[in-house]
């Protein structure tokens, strides 16, 4: 009986303390749903009186107010409720407020309108912003000061980066042929960040680089070194080899250079244009970049010849002839290096059908300073591609072999990769093959897909 009671008791005292515990858990769960909701309603209490003074009052506490959004909003729920008010700022009466309401349009679309960043529960309504954004925002393109013409061209490409957008606005593009150079450099700059903007700044760029100021001129280039352009524009880039100014020249070589093989059929236009910048560059007077041209267009020989476009007749003479080119007598090494590895690699890319070019691939590797890594290690496996199961195989091997006592640390193991690819003689040659850690990295003479 008593055994009983002990047991019912402990059963009632068991109950109690479950019963308080769940009823401690409860009062948590509703403290902590009480600090969320007296957490929103003055977050949503402070974003109202932030977008009050937005919207009312004197120049100056607006403006203040604007620029100081950035360190107001915090996520995108206050995002999404101080956007619109923002956006309408864009066409107030006021520069000033203008100016500071595409400021902090560059900064929160940065922070809190990435494509993805709100969740699925506020990135519709995110989109919706970013689309009502970059309308109002193209509108104050046409504003009379320039400061802010260019203001809204930095805050579009900021929209195009966080968003992802595909097409620019029309009136952005007609941004790259405004009247101030800083609006058309911010123009370029924000084209360039639209999916398919890189092309049209092509026809508007290489009509304006001749004559355009320093501070365009750089961000209209940096789309044909920085970008693997489409091969719409590849008819322009190929007429711009031909350009009279080296710029243009440059900047078109560099992008064939980069579109791979896409770019087969300006493959004769690149043979005439090195021949012809070959002959500039030998000239009394050179013209400047002509060592960028070289480089760029012999590397790019390389990148567009495919079974579909293969090389034209002459193509291995060309080269041949970048790699005999001296330069001029001040040339830093670095170019000059740089322009012969362009030939050499290019050389090897074209494999067994250069092989009239090893005399001048060993000839190559044999005048190269001991320090030059990239140089010394791009033609020992060019002359892998090249001389191998060719008449001079023997002297190629000989002379990389000759030279594996005096390589520096960064080529031995591109020397030993070149030495193994000509089979059991190498190691006969450099008994310290056996001993030395196989290289797993892949050979250097092979195309790699430039990034878009």
């Amino acid at each position: 009986m008593m055994g009983d009671v002990d047991r019912g008791r402990t059963w009632s005292w068991n109950w109690k303390r479950i019963a308080a515990v769940g009823l401690a858990i409860l009062a948590v769960a509703a403290g902590v749903l009480g600090f969320r909701a007296d957490r929103e309603r003055r977050s949503r209490e402070r974003i109202e009186l932030v977008v009050r003074n937005l919207e009312q009052g004197e120049e100056i506490a607006r403006t203040n107010t604007i620029l100081g959004l950035n360190a107001a909003v915090e996520g995108p729920e206050e995002f999404v409720r101080v956007f619109p008010a923002l956006l309408g700022a864009l066409g107030d009466a006021s520069p000033m407020i203008r100016g500071a309401a595409l400021s902090a349009t560059s900064g929160l679309i940065e922070r809190y309108g990435r494509q993805g960043q709100a969740g699925a529960g506020r990135e519709a309504e995110v989109e919706a912003l970013g689309r009502r954004a970059e309308s109002a925002t193209a509108a104050r393109l046409d504003d009379p000061s320039p400061f802010l013409r260019a203001a809204a061209a930095r805050a579009l490409q900021a929209l195009a980066s966080a968003r992802r957008l595909q097409d620019p606005p029309p009136r952005l593009v007609d941004g790259l042929d405004d009247e101030d150079e800083q609006v058309r450099k911010a123009a370029a700059a924000a084209v360039a960040a639209y999916a398919r903007g890189p092309e049209r700044i092509v026809p508007v760029a290489l009509r304006r680089l001749p004559t355009e100021g320093r501070a365009a001129r750089s961000e209209f280039a940096r789309v044909f070194h920085y970008t693997r352009l489409e091969p719409s524009v590849l008819p322009l880039l190929i007429e711009g080899l031909a350009s009279p100014d080296p710029e243009v020249r440059r900047c078109c070589a560099t992008a064939i250079n980069h579109m791979g093989p896409d770019a087969g059929p300006a493959l004769p236009a690149l043979v005439a244009a090195i021949r012809e910048e070959l002959a500039r560059a030998r000239s009394a007077d050179p013209p400047p970049l002509s060592e960028a041209i070289l480089a760029m267009a012999s590397g790019a020989i390389g990148e567009n010849v495919t079974d579909a476009s293969p090389a034209p007749p002459g193509t291995v003479e060309v080269l041949g002839d970048v790699l005999k080119h001296a330069g001029p007598p001040a040339q830093p090494a670095s170019e000059r290096e740089f322009r012969l590895a362009e030939a050499a690699w290019s050389l090897g890319i074209l494999g067994r059908s250069a092989a009239s070019a090893a005399p001048l691939l060993l000839a190559t590797y044999e005048a190269a300073p001991r320090d030059a890594d990239l140089l010394r290690g791009i033609v020992a496996e060019a002359l892998v591609e090249v001389a191998r199961g060719t008449p001079d195989e023997d002297r190629a091997l000989a002379t990389l072999a000759g030279s594996w006592a005096a390589a520096t640390p960064k080529q031995r193991p591109v020397l030993a990769r070149a030495l193994r690819a000509f089979g059991p003689k190498a190691q006969q040659l450099v008994p310290e093959l056996k001993e030395f850690p196989p290289d797993d990295a892949p050979s250097k003479i092979r195309r790699v897909r430039y990034p878009r």
